[in-house]
């Protein structure tokens, strides 16, 4: 039996020096990626000529975007790149969407790869991601179909509470995201009306919805420095539009509720910038500013 392919897309953003110590951590896995395409997403400089530079052997391929095309939109230029190849180049099992902050350890793509090889009905799988401390940030996720909110499973609890086997889960996040590449083609690309946040939910709901699993296997391990931070707008906007697409009437009219009742509040209270809640409010619920930042 052949050994699985796999291509993996990076988004370079304003990230070199991140960019740089993500690749060299696939570099060294115990199974390198056949393919690794690096999309530089709208960077201020054009660092895509730095990155041709130090990384011009195969597997590592550099693109350019003069524009940020967002998460979604930048993946899934990545995708189409690869659609339009010759078949023998494109006879890839699975497509990992690797953030550019994040670091692989060295057998964290043969462990995916063994699981999703095994699980044919999974359509997405992800990785036990680790903080720069070592505490858990993510084990996979669940969605609060009433409020809307992704929640990360075991957040900022300590490794060893990790789960010894894989689990399903509601949603696998996007810092990671290994889709089959069968069930991408026949659920479509990321939903670009996103931008970025929300659009890893929207294709783990599509994939629930058409009688897949998404799961978690703690065994693949990433470190994830997070550095893009919480932005309020996208968030708040992109949350809203899931809900009015996933919610039944009466989790949506309860949405609503906890919405204007206390979300507003809560991100008050952290910090968030009140113009932002208050353009998300009016963007999501109005459906404006679909597909931008």
């Amino acid at each position: 039996m052949a050994q699985s392919r796999l291509t993996v897309s990076i988004l370079n953003w304003n990230g070199l020096e991140l960019t740089r110590q993500c690749l060299r951590s696939l570099l060294v896995s115990t199974v390198v990626p056949d393919k690794i395409i690096v999309l530089d997403n709208g960077s201020d400089q054009n660092e895509a000529a730095v990155l041709r530079t130090e990384f011009s052997t195969h597997p590592v391929t550099i693109l350019r975007s003069e524009t940020n095309l967002g998460f979604a939109g930048g993946n899934n230029y990545v995708i189409k790149q690869l659609q339009t190849e010759t078949p023998a180049e494109t006879a890839y099992d699975y497509i990992m969407l690797l953030n550019q902050d994040a670091t692989v350890e060295p057998k964290a793509i043969q462990q995916l790869i063994a699981y999703l090889d095994t699980q044919p009905n999974i359509a997405v799988a992800g990785p036990l991601v680790l903080n720069p401390t070592g505490t858990i940030q993510s084990c996979g996720a669940d969605i609060n179909r009433w409020t809307g909110k992704i929640i990360s499973r075991k957040q900022n609890q300590t490794r060893n509470t990790a789960p010894a086997a894989p689990e399903l889960v509601d949603c696998v996040i996007g810092n990671c995201f290994v889709m089959r590449t069968s069930a991408l083609n026949s659920l479509g690309l990321l939903d670009e009306q996103y931008f970025a946040y929300y659009e890893e939910a929207d294709w783990c709901r599509r994939a629930t919805a058409a009688g897949k699993n998404c799961a978690v296997v703690p065994s693949a391990i990433i470190q994830h420095s997070k550095s893009g931070g919480f932005r309020t707008y996208l968030v708040t906007r992109n949350m809203i539009w899931f809900q009015k697409r996933y919610a039944t009437a009466p989790q949506l009219v309860g949405f609503f509720i906890y919405f204007w009742g206390y979300f507003i509040f809560e991100r008050l209270k952290k910090g968030s910038p009140l113009s932002d809640l208050i353009r998300a409010a009016k963007d999501g619920w109005l459906n404006r500013n679909i597909g931008k930042a």
